[in-house]
């Protein structure tokens, strides 16, 4: 379900193809294992978070209690999941990237290379820079099984390599603003 929903969100086609589409496609074009890749990061992704989601959500629970010297505050909730899941978001920025990485083939090619023979590649657009910014396109031919990580570790060190640490902490912004307030909703 993740790489279909994945998919769906990176697709460049005029008009989204809907879930079994997308399925099809995957399926036809990389066959059943594909729809596993990325499963190790996921798990990762979703344990991790999960684990510090509530350990500081305890923390900063128990630190702001005693502040105030006060117990069973709905303030004091709001602030202390809100305050978690920013953690949540700084620390699992790297492993949502590794995530979304493993089941978005376009995001994984190393760089543009001429039109393929092969029938199961496609070309499409790619922006080269950060949202908001002057950006550079390419045209990029992927055939899915060209240069792409077969592990959450070969895709680890292939971004280390290519992109650098900073890549791990994209979109970390408006990963806090889209999930601080879910958490001070959700231990309200």
């Amino acid at each position: 379900m993740e790489m279909i929903k994945v998919r769906q969100q990176t697709s460049t086609a005029k008009v989204a193809p809907t879930m079994m589409a997308t399925a099809k496609q995957i399926l036809r074009n990389e066959g059943f294992l594909a729809f596993y890749r990325g499963l190790a990061s996921t798990i990762l992704r979703q344990s991790w978070g999960l684990a510090v989601k509530f350990t500081c959500y305890g923390h900063f629970k128990s630190s702001l209690e005693n502040y105030f010297q006060t117990t069973q505050s709905t303030g004091i909730n709001l602030l202390s999941g809100g305050m978690g899941n920013v953690v949540v978001a700084v620390l699992n920025s790297p492993p949502d990237v590794l995530k979304t990485r493993m089941t978005d083939h376009a995001e994984v090619i190393t760089s543009s290379s001429s039109s393929s023979s092969s029938s199961s590649s496609s070309s499409f657009t790619l922006p080269k820079s950060a949202p908001f910014s002057k950006t550079t396109t390419t045209t990029t031919t992927i055939t899915p099984t060209v240069n792409q990580p077969k592990s959450t570790f070969q895709c680890l060190k292939f971004l280390l390599k290519t992109e650098g640490i900073s890549v791990f902490f994209r979109g970390t912004t408006m990963r806090i603003i889209r999930i601080a307030p879910g958490g001070a909703v959700q231990f309200a």
